[in-house]
């Protein structure tokens, strides 16, 4: 069969135009691809097609052969052999979108994609982390900037679904998918095009983009891919227990009601605390019913025993179908591990996201939380080092404020949170008591993120005006401080945007919004965004650095998880004295500031021993 092509458009369907096409390939500095790729479930997928582009106006489609269609095609083993040395070509420059996915995809065939250089998701995040819809992925870009009506693979994937579909439709739409306008390839490039030209005329975007975003890719793949060991066992002997707990609290609730309920139904809840014990209704949802949320539930607990009893019995049912129960089902059969994956382009100040599962959120702060850590351990002949950046944010504020006192604590290694408390209760430092430096604690990182008197005496459970106290107390110590977020929102406020160190830009498109509760929130992230976007460049930029000396040195260690401050390695044991020092060093001289950075180590056979949990 002939190839199908048009001015800008060209199927390749046999051996000959694949030949033609890697000629071209071969020939150029740079292109473009995409892979048509049907996700079935998380370890399986199917490869429908291969997009390249060299010229915004021309794609090359190359559709697989495959048992559903009767198109003399060529089959994916002789078109992954032939696109192989395209792809690891060091001198090809390769452009793509969300490359990570396909770098991923190509590893499976022993296929490793060099030369990497331009990714249009990141380069999208690095110009407005804050896009219209906080979209990064091709079709929100498309929609966005190119005047391209797209018909969406995961459309007709949609109806495949449908009833209609479900029996023979269903083969039809395989057999034809050629059809569908694959042009990937040659709108990555125009995004691409488009976006550059923006990033160019901005040196510390640009670094950001070539020196943080890009060389992460391979990092995190490579961490997703080593994945951690999980201990079943020590999950499922904490999901019995757990169990037991709940039973236990649901029979006292029956018990001190007299009410048989079920305490996981928001509808009976609601007839229960505000029908039935007569408590006030303080927030409603937005379609007009009590709200039984976990800020209303705190609020009635000073009024009545069973909205404490309902937070407790949500806390354990959570923590043990989000972690408890779940974390087992993931673990890849293959690997034995557990394999997250990290998410570049989804918050707006920098930092790392993960999902399937979520590390990110595992609770810290409840002894439930922190035993699910015991369950993260490493295999034998190794151990399980966490490096944790300590109080980084308050670093950074210090930094960037050069408030004096702040800056000489911080050089001194003192203790900021026991210094805060005998300034704030007017105590000597040696008779400041624990629950006193946690207060200490709440309101140093609280105001650094822009927290409110309200929300500061909600925190502590205090008093208005013994919220107001402390907060002038505080900003007196630290006089420096406060000038710097006067500082900012009035930059913010005239520029629209707030950068961290390096160089990221965070926009804030309400920071001048005649809406005052949008307004106070964008200056409250206009104070928050730049230590937390200091702090990902920070933490990135350790990695990729950590990432190179393990390939370096023909370490057998890995690095494994990043979690908010902390890195988390699987250390060779013959190897953990070498990768200690450098870990530290490393991390703690990553960046120049006005006080030193400081790295907390921690080691142990699982994660939880690194923090003697």
């Amino acid at each position: 069969m002939k190839s199908l092509s048009n001015n800008n458009f060209q199927f390749i369907l046999n051996k000959f135009d694949l030949e033609s096409l890697l000629k071209k390939l071969k020939r150029t500095n740079y292109l473009s691809f995409y892979i048509e790729v049907e996700l079935l479930n998380i370890e399986k997928f199917l490869i429908h097609g291969f997009s390249f582009s060299i010229h915004p106006n021309q794609t090359f489609y190359i559709p697989i052969k495959s048992k559903t269609n009767n198109i003399n095609q060529i089959k994916l083993s002789e078109i992954l052999l032939a696109i192989k040395p395209i792809l690891e070509n060091k001198n090809i420059k390769k452009i793509g979108q969300n490359l990570k996915f396909f770098y991923n995809i190509m590893r499976k065939y022993n296929i490793y994609i060099n030369n990497m250089a331009f990714d249009t998701m990141l380069e999208s995040y690095v110009l407005n982390s804050v896009s219209s819809f906080k979209k990064h992925d091709l079709y929100s870009l498309v929609d966005q900037y190119l005047n391209i009506k797209k018909k969406k693979y995961s459309v007709v994937k949609y109806y495949i679904k449908k009833e209609e579909f479900k029996k023979n439709k269903y083969r039809e739409i395989k057999k034809n998918q050629f059809l569908y306008t694959n042009k990937e390839a040659q709108i990555i490039l125009s995004l691409h095009h488009f976006f550059w030209k923006k990033i160019k005329k901005n040196k510390k975007i640009k670094w950001i983009f070539e020196k943080i975003e890009m060389p992460l890719i391979k990092v995190l793949a490579r961490m997703e891919n080593r994945g951690i060991l999980i201990n079943s066992e020590k999950l499922l002997k904490q999901s019995l227990k757990i169990n037991i707990r709940i039973k236990k609290i649901i029979k006292e609730t029956y018990k001190k009601t007299g009410i048989k309920f079920n305490l996981g139904s928001t509808k009976e809840l609601q007839y229960i605390l505000f029908n039935k014990l007569k408590l006030p209704i303080i927030q409603k949802t937005s379609k007009g019913v009590p709200s039984t949320n976990e800020e209303v539930l705190e609020k009635l607990s000073n009024m009545h025993y069973l909205p404490n009893i309902i937070l407790e019995y949500r806390k354990l049912s959570k923590l043990k179908s989000t972690y408890i129960d779940k974390l087992p089902l993931m673990i890849n059969p293959k690997t034995n591990r557990i394999h997250t994956s990290y998410y570049q382009a989804v918050t707006t100040t920098g930092r790392l996201s993960s999902r399937n599962p979520n590390l990110q959120n595992i609770p810290v702060k409840t002894k439930e939380g922190r035993k699910i850590r015991k369950a993260f351990i490493a295999q034998k002949g190794y151990k399980i080092l966490s490096a944790d950046y300590s109080q980084i944010e308050l670093r950074i504020m210090a930094h960037l404020s050069n408030d004096e006192k702040l800056i000489e604590s911080f050089k001194n290694n003192q203790d900021i949170h026991k210094i805060t408390a005998s300034e704030i209760f007017e105590t000597t430092l040696d008779k400041v008591t624990q629950e006193q430096r946690n207060s200490a604690k709440t309101i140093n990182f609280g105001l650094i993120y822009g927290m409110s008197t309200f929300g500061l005496y909600r925190q502590l459970d205090i008093t208005h005006k013994q919220a107001q106290n402390y907060i002038n107390k505080y900003f007196k110590k630290y006089q420096g401080v406060l000038e710097y977020m006067t500082y900012i929102k009035k930059r913010a406020s005239k520029k629209g945007y707030v950068e961290t160190i390096q160089g990221r830009r965070l926009y804030l498109p309400f920071i001048n919004s005649h809406n005052k509760t949008k307004r106070q929130s964008s200056e409250r992230e206009a104070i928050n965004a730049p230590l937390q976007g200091t702090a990902a460049d920070i933490i990135k930029k350790a990695m990729i650095i950590l990432d190179h000396f393990f390939k370096k040195n023909n370490l057998h260690s890995y690095m494994l998880l990043q979690v908010h401050d902390e890195l988390i390695f699987e250390i060779k044991e013959s190897e953990l004295i070498q990768s200690k020092e450098t870990i530290k060093e490393i991390m703690e001289n990553i960046i120049q500031l006005n006080i030193p950075l400081k790295v907390d180590i921690g080691i142990g056979d699982n994660w939880g021993e690194t923090h003697n949990i």
